[in-house]
C-alpha cells in the first residue's frame, strides 16, 4: 500500500511539473477548481467558445514551442468564464520576456533625444 501512495504522489507531482511547458495555463486554473466543477467547466467551455472539443484539448495542451495560438476573442471570452485576467492565461515567466532587452545603448540613447521613453 505505501508503494501505491508513493508512486501516486509521484504522478501528481509529475502532472504539475509539466504544467511549466505548456503555453497556457487554462488546464491549470480549471484543475484548480473541486473536480465536478472542473469536469464540468471542461464540458462546457468548448460549446460557449464555438470550438471542437478537441480545439479545446489541443489548446490546453499546447507546449511553448507550439505554433498554435488562442484568437485573442477567444482568450478574452476564457478569462471572463474563469473570472481571471487573460494575463493569467499565459504561461510565460518574466524571465522569458526578451522585450526589455530590444534596444541598445545607442537606440536608447537616440529614443531619449528625441524625447521618447522606453
Amino acid at each position: 500500500m505505501q508503494a501505491f501512495q508513493s508512486n501516486s504522489n509521484f504522478n501528481l507531482r509529475l502532472d504539475n511539473y509539466f504544467y511549466n511547458f505548456r503555453k497556457y495555463r487554462i488546464l491549470e486554473i480549471l484543475n484548480s477548481f473541486p473536480a465536478d466543477q472542473s469536469k464540468e467547466f471542461k464540458r462546457q467551455l468548448p460549446l460557449k467558445l464555438d470550438i471542437n472539443r478537441q480545439t479545446f484539448a489541443n489548446w490546453l495542451n499546447s507546449s511553448k514551442s507550439d505554433k498554435l495560438e488562442i484568437p485573442s476573442i477567444k482568450l478574452w471570452m476564457i478569462s471572463k468564464f474563469l473570472k481571471v485576467s487573460i494575463d493569467e492565461l499565459f504561461n510565460i515567466d518574466e524571465s522569458e520576456l526578451i522585450f526589455h532587452n530590444l534596444f541598445n545603448e545607442e537606440s536608447k540613447s537616440i529614443l531619449q533625444k528625441a524625447g521618447l521613453t522606453i
